[in-house]
C-alpha cells in the first residue's frame, strides 16, 4: 500500500506511525527579526522528539540519536489524555481502529488523529515562532466531536518531560538524579512557568545565578490556562510513563494546579474541562521556549492572547518558507518536480546560509551543521538570536553555496574570496566554519557610533561596538539596556555593518584537509559563467588572504 502523496506542496503520510521510522526536523525559519530554535521530528507517538536552542547541550526536550527518539518520542514527548465516558483516551498512541496523517511542509508539521470508537478528530499543528522576541515552538491544538452526542471532556494535553535551563543534555542523559536537586519552577503566578537551576553547578568558587530559563504558556479561550508541572500527579505508580494512573484514579479534581515543584524532572501539562457539542471543535495553542528574563516573557505573553495571535504565526512561518524559496519556483509539467526543485534549494540554504546583501556587506542567514538524531556524531550549532548563522563545515557549506552566484549576483566574488582566505600555504584547511562576526573599520568608529545612536538612543549600547560582534548580538544588547529601536533592525543593519570589515570565524574541530580546495572550482567555474569578462580581474586583483593556523603539529 502507497501511503505518500502529495498535496499542493505539502508531504502526506497516512498512518504514519507504521511506515519505516524515519527522523527530520523543522528548518525554524523565523526571519531575520525573529528568534529560531532547533526542533526533530519523527513519525512515531506525537511527532516532537527533541527540542531546544542553540546546540544539543541546550536541550528542553531531550535530544536523543534516531534510534532511541524513536523510542522515547511517545513517552517521553507531547501527549495528550483525555477522559470521556469513564475510560481516559490517549490520540497517537494505541490504534483501535484511529486513522492517522501526518502533513509535512517546508517549515511546519502538522499530525492527525481520528478515532471511530470516541468520535473524536484531533490535529496538532507545529512550527517555531516566527518574527518574535521570543524563541518558542508553537503548539496548536485542535479538538472536535464528529459525533451525535455533546461529549463532556477532561484532557491534559502537554509534555511528559522538561529540562531545567542549566542541564545540559549530556548532564541530563548521564546524571539527572543529582542535577534534579537544582532544580525549580518561577513565574508560577503569570501561569507561565518558567524551568530553571536555582544557581550554576560548575566545580568553581563562584556560583552564580540563572537569570534566563524555559518557558511554558498554554492559551485556552482567551486566557493562559493553568499548568501542571508535577508528573507524579499526572502518571501515579506508573514511573515508565505508559498510564497516566494518576489522572485516571483522580481525575483533574484531585490533581493541583499550578502547584510549584522543586528537586524533581519536571513536566509541562495544561488541563481542559470542557463540553464539546456536535459538530463543533475546542482547541487550544501552547508555547514552549526560551526567555532570556520573566520579565520578557511576561511583556509578550498579552500578545499571545490575541485571537489569532497563533494561526497569524502558522501562516508567517509557512509563508516565509515560500518567500525564501521563490528564488527557484519552476513551473513544469510535473507538480511534484517543481516541489523537490524548492525542497532541494531549501536543504542547500539550510546547511550554507541564505546570502542577504547589506550595502558592501555580506550576512549569510539559516544555516546550520547536519546534526540531527541520524548524524547524532555532529555537534550543530543554530544561534538563538536574531540575524541567527551557524556552524557548519568548510565542504558542506562551500558545496552548498556553489551555485548562489546565479540567484544572488550581487555576491560577485565574495565566496571565493571568502573561502580562498581559508587555505593555508600547505593546501590545507580548517574543518569548521563558524558564524562571522564584524567590527569597525578603522577611522569609522564615529559613524558608526552616530549611526547606532540615531536608531536607539542609547550610548550605552555602543560599547558592542568596540569588539568583533555578531548582528544577533548587537540587537539583544540593544533590548538589554533597554533601549527602544526607532529604526528597524534590518534598516540599522544596512546602515552599519559596511561600516564594518567581516572576521572569518573557522576552526580546527576535528582537523585540517587537505583535499577541500578542489570544491573552491565551482564557485570559480559558476563565476565565470556569469561574468566571463571578470576572469582576468579576478584572479589578478589583490586582497586575497592566507589563513595562519594556531595549531602545530
Amino acid at each position: 500500500m502507497n501511503r505518500y502523496r502529495i498535496n499542493e506542496g505539502d508531504f502526506i503520510l497516512e498512518d504514519f506511525d507504521r511506515a519505516v521510522p524515519f527522523s527530520s526536523f523543522l528548518p525554524g525559519l523565523t526571519g531575520e527579526d525573529g528568534i529560531p530554535m532547533w526542533a526533530f521530528y519523527t513519525n512515531r507517538g506525537q511527532a516532537l522528539g527533541s527540542l531546544g536552542i542553540n546546540s544539543k547541550s541546550e536541550a528542553i526536550i531531550e535530544f536523543n540519536p534516531a534510534c532511541t527518539e524513536y523510542e522515547n518520542t511517545a513517552l517521553k514527548g507531547f501527549r495528550t489524555f483525555i477522559a470521556a465516558d469513564g475510560k481516559v483516551y490517549e490520540p497517537f498512541r494505541y490504534r483501535g481502529g484511529a486513522k492517522r496523517t501526518m502533513t509535512v511542509r517546508k517549515n511546519s508539521l502538522k499530525i492527525e488523529e481520528y478515532s471511530p470508537e470516541y468520535g473524536l478528530n484531533i490535529t496538532v499543528d507545529y512550527f517555531i515562532l516566527p518574527k518574535e522576541p521570543l524563541g518558542a515552538l508553537v503548539r496548536r491544538v485542535k479538538l472536535e466531536n464528529r459525533g451525535a452526542a455533546d461529549r463532556s471532556v477532561e484532557v491534559l494535553d502537554g509534555a511528559a518531560k522538561i529540562i531545567p535551563r542549566g542541564i545540559s543534555n549530556g548532564q541530563f542523559q548521564e546524571m539527572s538524579n543529582l542535577f534534579k536537586s537544582w532544580t525549580a519552577i518561577g513565574n508560577t503566578d503569570k501561569n507561565a512557568p518558567i524551568f530553571a537551576m536555582r544557581a550554576s553547578t560548575e566545580d568553581s568558587a563562584k556560583v552564580d545565578e540563572i537569570k534566563d530559563g524555559y518557558f511554558y504558556a498554554c492559551v485556552f479561550e482567551g486566557r493562559l490556562a493553568p499548568f501542571i508541572c508535577d508528573a507524579d500527579e499526572i502518571f501515579g505508580w506508573d514511573t515508565s510513563l505508559c498510564e497516566p494512573a494518576g489522572f485516571e484514579e483522580k481525575g483533574l479534581d484531585g490533581i493541583p494546579f499550578c502547584k510549584e515543584v522543586v528537586n524533581k524532572v519536571p513536566c509541562a501539562f495544561t488541563p481542559i474541562r470542557a463540553v464539546i457539542k456536535a459538530g463543533t471543535a475546542i482547541s487550544w495553542t501552547s508555547y514552549l521556549g526560551f526567555a532570556p528574563s520573566a520579565q520578557m516573557l511576561n511583556d509578550r505573553l498579552p500578545g499571545y492572547l490575541d485571537e489569532g495571535f497563533s494561526r497569524r504565526k502558522l501562516e508567517e512561518a509557512n509563508e516565509l518558507a515560500e518567500e525564501l524559496t521563490a528564488d527557484v519556483r519552476t513551473e513544469t509539467s510535473s507538480a511534484a518536480f517543481d516541489k523537490y526543485i524548492e525542497q532541494c534549494y531549501l536543504d542547500n540554504f539550510l546547511r550554507g546560509g541564505y546570502p542577504v546583501l547589506m550595502g558592501d556587506a555580506v550576512l549569510y542567514l539559516y544555516s546550520r551543521k547536519h546534526g540531527d538524531p541520524e548524524r547524532d556524531y555532529n555537534y550543530f550549532t543554530i544561534d538563538g538570536g536574531y540575524y541567527s548563522q551557524g556552524n557548519g563545515n568548510f565542504r558542506d557549506v562551500c558545496q552548498n553555496r556553489r551555485n548562489d552566484v546565479f540567484f544572488c549576483p550581487g555576491l560577485k566574488d565574495y565566496n571565493i574570496r571568502y573561502f580562498v582566505s581559508l587555505m593555508q600555504l600547505d593546501g590545507y584547511n580548517p574543518l569548521e566554519i563558524r558564524p562571522a562576526t564584524f567590527r569597525v573599520k578603522k577611522g569609522l568608529m564615529g559613524r558608526a557610533l552616530s549611526v547606532l545612536q540615531d536608531a536607539c538612543d542609547s550610548a550605552v549600547c555602543g560599547s558592542i561596538l568596540e569588539n568583533s560582534f555578531k548582528p544577533g548580538e548587537l540587537f539583544r544588547a540593544i533590548e538589554n539596556c533597554g533601549a527602544k529601536l526607532k529604526k528597524n533592525p534590518k534598516e540599522l543593519a544596512g546602515e552599519l555593518l559596511p561600516l564594518c570589515e567581516e572576521q572569518i570565524e573557522a576552526g580546527a574541530l576535528e582537523g585540517y584537509w587537505s583535499d577541500h580546495w578542489d570544491y573552491l572550482m565551482d564557485l570559480i567555474e559558476n563565476f565565470v559563467s556569469v561574468w566571463p569578462d571578470k576572469i582576468d580581474e579576478l584572479l589578478a586583483s589583490d586582497g586575497y588572504r592566507l589563513y595562519d593556523s594556531d595549531m602545530q603539529v
